[in-house]
């Protein structure tokens, strides 16, 4: 019997009969896979937001069977604070509703990750939320922010298809932004040291815009 080893974040757990789940993980060697957990044995080892080794059966046609599992990290502070806990979990739903099945990203695992573990000491954890979902629509080629309007050399107000434009040249279904916020989007789409996000401050509705501009670019993008 051949095994496959994984390593992987928890991202959704069903239910399935009495005592058995269907488990939706995202994975570093494999990327966004499920895999059928049988037997309550596994039950409180793979739970959402835990990161776990997997150790699975492949097949052919059919859900990858787990063979056993051992637990990383549970994630208990995140789970003890709410806003935190909110945050990562919003993280775990924009991978599973933007990723292709068994799309290696082993960049994007390693984003997860870190932001996850940084979500950890977080003061505001809205701009961690922010910043991973920027970092996960530029990983698939989904928004580009420059510092000028990408039709004309005007400071950008709007995200028009993806990309950084000004009032002139937006249409009636952009996302309008401020200055400000703005000024924090272009930072986020740069931004490689998270000693410097720690600096910033999430200005008020920007977190409630970027979500609703994740939900639309990425359900616009979605294959048929």
């Amino acid at each position: 019997m051949s095994l496959e080893k994984s390593e992987a974040f928890v991202l959704k757990v069903v239910r399935f009969r009495a005592r058995d789940q269907v488990v939706t993980v995202f994975s570093r060697e494999k990327g966004l896979f499920s895999l059928f957990a049988a037997g309550s044995k596994k039950r409180g080892l793979l739970e959402p937001l835990m990161h776990v080794e997997l150790i699975c059966i492949p097949a052919k046609g059919e859900l990858v069977k787990l063979h056993d599992v051992t637990t990383l990290d549970t994630k208990r502070p995140l789970r003890q604070h709410f806003r935190k806990l909110q945050a990562a979990s919003a993280m775990l739903n924009a991978l599973s509703s933007s990723q292709l099945p068994y799309k290696t990203s082993p960049l994007l695992y390693r984003s997860l990750e870190v932001h996850l573990k940084k979500l950890e000491e977080a003061e505001d954890p809205e701009i961690l939320l922010i910043s991973f979902l920027i970092k996960l629509l530029k990983h698939d080629s989904f928004l580009r922010i420059t510092p000028t309007c990408a039709r004309c050399r005007a400071t950008p107000s709007c995200i028009e298809q993806g990309e950084a434009v000004c009032e002139s040249h937006s249409f009636i279904d952009s996302f309008l932004f401020t200055i400000e916020e703005m000024q924090c989007l272009q930072l986020l789409f740069d931004l490689r040291n998270f000693e410097e996000l720690q600096k910033l401050d999430s200005p008020k509705e920007l977190c409630h815009k970027v979500r609703r501009l994740f939900n639309q670019m990425t359900k616009q993008k979605a294959p048929c």
